[in-house]
């Protein structure tokens, strides 16, 4: 590679760098232009996002150069000049290209084109194109002109002029400056233009320019520990704690989309939970419990706070638990118990403030980085690949039974969430049976898009083979939570223990015409187990009223003897009928609603009817649960009495709402900022 034109490779990390400051200092400008004065980042919001896009593009750039100089000059003899041109006019041609789409039609279409494989390998066609031809006549009709410096020397000032032209409209926005507009500008062009010559000058030399290149990346990459950090542990700080309760421990298992019908103690046809079974038999089974939510944030919200989601406000993907609310997390880290959650659902991540009250927080999936780009071209889509620690059901069971034998003498409140048999379905092989395999097909689904949308589920035997999927996964988590019962027992901690198992919502396996949950208000989706084991209670009960999962929290402070402070927005606690199953308990009407699919529609069981109205088109259904508990008829016209009395529950139901909102100054419209990572975890799995 001789020839005054011919490329030194010592140079290719100040190119790297310059098209790194280049491109941060592009999207920078993007995110400005589109960013409304409400909406623009501050100064030191701006630093960490362009920390985090530098970062970024130097190690990729860096690492796409290490893997060109390999294959195409080492091996395949191409000259390194060009080669590191294809590299440069590749990463312009993609920011660009993303930025440019993302402008003119949105983020969904920037992010669909940008990651397509077919528009990554025309971009870098395309770039080979241009750097091809560019390069050779560079080196036939320059001559002995020393082009790589002359391009990195007016490069590095154009690239430094862009990222001040950035820094100064951020700290004009930012800064309480007094300074007139006029000298403001004048000012700063005096800056620049010192700056830019000082850059021509040492430019002459390539070694010395690496000063100002330095200098610059230093100073955009020094926010990286706060704009890039490995994940952690989430949580409030450690609650002081008494060992003097009555009730020792307080333990809370929650199975997320487990249907009622898959639990054994409810449906001994089909269920297949011998250990889930274990607190069925010494407690008490509730065979007609209802949650508030056909999905997770809002039906484990209502479950912690009491409150209807219509109260809690946690009813979206970007919601959180609204403000001045008290959690069962709450009461018992009060009353002076440990509390401790360990779990696997992004929506339950401490963003949505579902680790209120608790002292430790452990929830997954957790990204190994976290890092805030701008909010518009290539790295923020890159910056949103999931790269995770994942946690098994496996893995759950362990980390509680290991916080068990190291808290086993304090008296505490332990929340233990199961994803698992949430979709998608892929069981371990130990637990799959003969019915998990058909010919072509591996044991797992993972295609819940398409099964949403019809594509696939249309014949009986394969709507069959996913549903023995599930129904693997809950043996598979059924197993762990045997696990961990023989783990309290081991440590003497079972007898004294309160236990309630539940689920958050259930899972539609076409029952309606639809699949998976979030999407109606039928029983496959909110008729769930409840299991509730009482300290030294031994020999099963079952109980047939008609009972919500907001019980439950007025039920475990009852029993704590823990005073409530609002008995008179919270449901009636369960505990009369859990000493005595025939027991006076008068049924209150039961709420649902909160759907994240289709039309928002809500439901209310009452006299062992349940009425649906859906809140656009107002269409509306009558059940009779005894008569027709699938829900395949409705009665609405056979019976206007109990249709009037539904459409009035509803009505009061969200008067009632409104005052306790009011009362607890709940902001029903409280969105939580999703991490781009959520996001894109969010997305992957259908949510978004």
């Amino acid at each position: 590679m001789s020839g005054s034109v011919s490329f030194r490779a010592r140079h290719s990390a100040l190119y790297c760098a310059v098209l790194s400051l280049g491109l941060t200092a592009f999207e920078g400008m993007s995110q400005r232009y589109v960013a409304d004065a409400s909406h623009a980042p501050s100064f030191y919001d701006f630093l960490q996002r362009s920390s985090a896009t530098c970062c970024m593009y130097l190690v990729l750039s860096l690492g796409l150069w290490a893997i060109v100089w390999v294959l195409l000059v080492k091996l395949g003899g191409i000259r390194a000049g060009t080669a590191l041109l294809f590299v440069c006019l590749f990463w312009v041609f993609w920011s660009s290209a993303v930025v440019i789409i993302d402008l003119r039609y949105g983020e969904i279409l920037a992010e669909l084109w940008g990651i397509r494989p077919m528009f990554v390998m025309g971009l870098g066609v395309l770039s080979f194109l241009v750097a091809a031809p560019v390069s050779t006549i560079a080196a036939k009709f320059l001559g002995h002109f020393d082009l790589h410096v002359f391009i990195l020397r007016w490069t590095t000032v154009l690239v430094i002029l862009l990222l001040g032209v950035d820094v100064a409209l951020g700290l004009r926005k930012t800064a309480s400056f007094t300074i007139p507009n006029i000298i403001y500008s004048l000012l700063f062009a005096v800056i620049a233009s010192v700056a830019a010559f000082f850059i021509y000058l040492v430019g002459k030399n390539p070694r010395r320019l690496a000063f100002p290149i330095c200098i610059a990346l230093v100073a955009l990459l020094l926010p990286v520990p706060s704009s890039i950090s490995r994940a952690r542990k989430v949580g409030a700080l450690p609650s002081s704690t008494s060992n003097s309760h009555a009730v020792k421990h307080v333990i809370l298992i929650t199975i997320d989309a487990l249907r009622h019908d898959a639990v054994t103690s409810c449906n001994p046809l089909r269920g297949v939970t011998s250990q889930m079974d274990r607190i069925a038999r010494d407690g008490t089974t509730f065979r007609n419990a209802f949650s508030s939510a056909p999905w997770t944030l809002p039906a484990m919200a209502s479950l912690m706070t009491g409150l209807s989601p219509r109260v809690h406000g946690a009813i979206g993907c970007y919601s959180s638990l609204g403000d001045g609310l008290d959690t069962m997390a709450q009461y018992m880290s009060e009353a002076g118990y440990r509390t401790a959650a360990v779990g696997n659902n992004i929506f339950l991540a401490p963003r949505t403030d579902m680790d209120r009250g608790f002292s430790e927080y452990r929830w997954y999936p957790v990204p190994i980085f976290k890092a805030r780009s701008f909010d518009i071209g290539l790295a923020h889509w890159l910056w949103g690949v999931p790269l995770t620690v994942p946690a098994s059901t496996e893995e759950l069971t362990n980390f509680a039974i290991e916080w068990f034998k190291a808290n086993a003498h304090d008296d505490s409140f332990f929340w233990i969430h199961y994803l698992d048999p949430h979709m998608p379905y892929a069981p371990p092989k130990e637990f799959l049976t003969q019915e998990n395999y058909r010919p072509g097909r591996r044991p797992r689904f993972f295609d819940m898009d398409r099964a949403r949308n019809g594509h696939i589920g249309r014949s009986q035997d394969e709507r069959v083979w996913i549903r023995s999927l599930y129904d693997s996964e809950v043996r598979y988590v059924d197993y762990h939570v045997g696990r961990l019962l023989d783990a309290l027992q081991d440590l003497g901690i079972y007898d004294d223990a309160l236990i309630v198992l539940t689920s958050d919502h259930g899972e539609e396996f076409w029952d309606h015409g639809g699949f998976e949950h979030g999407h109606s208000v039928f029983n496959e989706l909110i008729h769930v187990p409840l299991f509730v084991k009482l300290p030294k209670a031994h020999g099963g009960t079952t109980v047939d009223l008609y009972v919500s999962t907001n019980a439950v929290l007025p039920t475990i402070l009852d029993v704590c003897g823990i005073t409530n402070r609002t008995p008179d927005v919270l449901l009636p606690p369960l505990t009369n009928v859990l000493n005595d199953p025939h027991a006076d308990f008068s049924e209150e009407p039961l709420f649902s609603g909160a759907l994240l699919y289709y039309e928002p529609m809500e439901s209310v069981i009452f006299d062992k009817m349940k009425f649906i109205r859906s809140e656009i088109s107002d269409k509306e259904m009558l059940f009779n649960l005894i008569e027709d508990p699938g829900e395949t008829c409705s009665i609405l016209r056979e019976r206007p009495e109990d249709a009037v009395r539904g459409r009035q529950m509803l009505d009061a139901m969200s008067t009632r709402a409104s005052q306790v909102r009011e009362k607890f100054g709940v902001d029903q419209h409280k969105d939580s900022e999703i991490p781009e990572y959520d996001l894109k975890v969010l997305q992957s799995v259908g949510y978004l």
